[in-house]
């Protein structure tokens, strides 16, 4: 058996005062292996509807995502009816209880921020304001990239000092 999984359309992005929401329909085609040919047998189109919230802390980038609407419909089938309210309350509950947890799980750890050639990010905040969402952040110098600096430049300039 093989999932193929493909988005259908755009996914529709929301931008609120607190967090950014987002819904995604894709299809889910069913194909089965036959006498070594591959056969679609059934097709289904999945919803998922969530909002994520993104924060700044340190360096990293945090948040976390919460589940808003899952839903499931047969779109076809050459297998005969499927329990399509089994299998959706089969999905939604890995969702709710594996999968939703451990990205959040993730996203608490957070992503580092890139550094910027010597230097790093201070006091950074998200403003979400519909329809942008905006990151301002104080700059300074990294100090171990100024130190880096400043022994490079002493010892060339030590070095030149004693050539003459």
């Amino acid at each position: 058996m093989n999932l193929n999984v493909s988005v259908t359309s755009p996914p529709v992005i929301e931008v609120s005062d607190q967090d950014i929401g987002a819904t995604i329909i894709t299809d889910i085609i069913i194909d089965v292996l036959e006498d070594h040919e591959v056969i679609p047998v059934a097709c289904i189109s999945v919803e998922i509807s969530a909002t994520f919230a993104v924060e700044i802390i340190g360096n990293n980038l945090a948040g976390w995502l919460k589940l808003r609407k899952f839903s499931t419909y047969l779109r076809w089938s050459k297998i005969g009816k499927l329990h399509m309210h089994t299998i959706q309350s089969l999905t939604s509950s890995i969702l709710k209880t594996v999968l939703i947890p451990y990205l959040n799980l993730q996203l608490q750890k957070g992503i580092p921020l890139p550094n910027l050639n010597g230097f790093s990010l201070e006091n950074a905040r998200i403003l979400y304001s519909p329809p942008w969402i905006g990151v301002y952040s104080d700059v300074s110098f990294s100090r171990d990239y100024y130190l880096t600096q400043l022994a490079s430049n002493v010892s060339q300039s030590f070095s030149q000092s004693v050539l003459y």
